[in-house]
């Protein structure tokens, strides 16, 4: 029997891209019908006021919707919506923003790549050039934190709540964490070097 076909690196982060932006996209109409199920709206309604509204403004919406209520968010919902916004800057970071790919010859002499997201090219102060790592672990990861999100938000919405998911999203363990961009790390050294200059003396 033949073996499967062993995925490259390359492969395996383009296929994992395609798959985070299609779940996002999931996610994106199950956080709309979220909204208008937390507003108790006529869904033909909302269509006409709300059309158009993204993810911050509807994870707001929603925020806002239960403090007018005086009411608190769910832990489980509150913990969907602030891991969905993280995941939301990352998604904006990389559809916005230039990936640079690089080449270096590994081990074996073998050519390895990477690839980094970057703003150099729209950038006008270099303290404000960021470069942050690429990898197919990283989109894997925010892809699985949106399948969780998504079954959440469906367990809220249902008309007879999943108390497992609801009682899962109250604990769950987050894959994505964002990595601090390169462009950090010259910001605050460059806030050390200024801290570090000595005092002027007075003219004499």
């Amino acid at each position: 029997m033949a073996e499967p076909a062993r995925v490259s690196e390359s492969d395996r982060y383009y296929i994992n891209l395609g798959y985070f932006v299609e779940r996002f996209a999931q996610v994106e109409a199950t956080l709309h019908k979220a909204l208008v199920h937390t507003a108790g709206m006529d869904p033909d309604i909302a269509r006409a006021v709300l059309s158009g509204s993204k993810v911050d403004s509807d994870i707001s919406f929603i925020r806002r919707i239960y403090a007018v209520r005086t009411q608190a968010v769910p832990i489980g919902l509150d913990r969907c919506l602030t891991q969905l916004s993280i995941v939301n800057g990352f998604r904006n970071l990389l559809l916005h923003h230039e990936t640079i790919t690089r080449y270096w010859v590994g081990d074996n002499e073998t050519l390895q790549t990477g690839r980094s997201l970057s703003n150099l090219t729209k950038s006008v102060r270099d303290t404000a050039v960021f470069e942050l790592n690429l990898t197919a672990l990283l989109l894997e990861d925010a892809a699985d934190d949106l399948n969780h999100i998504s079954a959440a938000l469906h367990a809220a919405i249902s008309p007879k709540p999943n108390d497992h998911w609801i009682e899962r999203s109250e604990q769950h363990a987050w894959r994505y964490r964002p990595p601090a961009p390169k462009g950090e790390d010259r910001k605050s050294q460059k806030k050390d070097q200024k801290r570090k200059r000595p005092p002027r003396s007075s003219p004499a």
